[in-house]
């Protein structure tokens, strides 16, 4: 006798069976409890988007659902060698999960958070999650003029700007004025050209702001005499 558990849900079953003679007579019936274990966990994270862009502090929340209940709940961020251990909440055929981490603590640029959730049948099932970490504003220098360097009326300002995650807008400044400097997908260097002709001021002070995607300012000054 064979049975068909394809159909049958995840979890606890009981099956019964009994024989009838020849005559019609019905004999003892005899049952078997047992737990159909053919799904392994499944891990999904609710409150964040899969390569979700975070900095700081962040706060995972999440659901873990199959039929014979969740036992243990882990997380990993070296791609699986070291698991922590996450509180969960269970009911009969789901857990709820709420935990923090702090971003800080790993390099800028992409990270994989691996859960590893066992049900109640011993069985793991493995899920991974993506996000890009991005802690550090943004590296904007001034390469020319140099400090203190003379310039004439028309000159160009020149420089780079740098992000792990990338480089979202860059402006500048100068006495009050201001303006955009265009970015370049894959190339960090920028220029920026001005006409002073006719300013009597001695001393100038350029400003360049550099903003990356998680809206992080840096800016660099650059002192020159015209």
């Amino acid at each position: 006798c064979y049975l068909d558990t394809t159909v049958l849900m995840e979890g606890l079953h009981t099956i019964t069976v009994y024989g009838i003679d020849i005559n019609g007579l019905r004999g003892n019936s005899v049952s078997s409890t047992w737990h159909l274990d053919r799904r392994l966990p499944e891990t999904e994270i609710k409150n964040h988007g899969m390569g979700d862009l975070v900095s700081g502090r962040i706060d995972f929340e999440g659901i873990i659902e199959d039929g014979n209940g969740i036992a243990e709940l882990f997380y990993s961020v070296d791609n699986g060698e070291n698991f922590s251990k996450i509180g969960i909440k269970s009911e009969k055929d789901n857990a709820t999960f709420n935990f923090g981490f702090d971003t800080k603590k790993l390099k800028d640029g992409p990270a994989v958070f691996w859960f590893k959730a066992i049900d109640g049948q011993g069985s793991v099932g493995y899920y991974s999650f993506l996000v890009f970490i991005d802690n550090t504003p943004p590296d904007v220098t001034v390469v020319s003029p140099k400090i203190g360097e003379s310039v004439n009326g028309k000159f160009s300002v020149t420089g780079y700007a740098k992000d792990v995650i990338g480089v979202k807008s860059m402006t500048w400044s100068l006495d009050g004025a201001t303006g955009s400097i265009p970015v370049i997908p894959g190339n960090p260097f920028w220029q920026v050209d001005f006409d002073i002709h006719g300013k009597n001021i001695s001393t100038r002070l350029k400003r360049a702001f550099c903003i990356d995607r998680q809206q992080k300012n840096r800016q660099r000054l650059c002192l020159f005499r015209a």
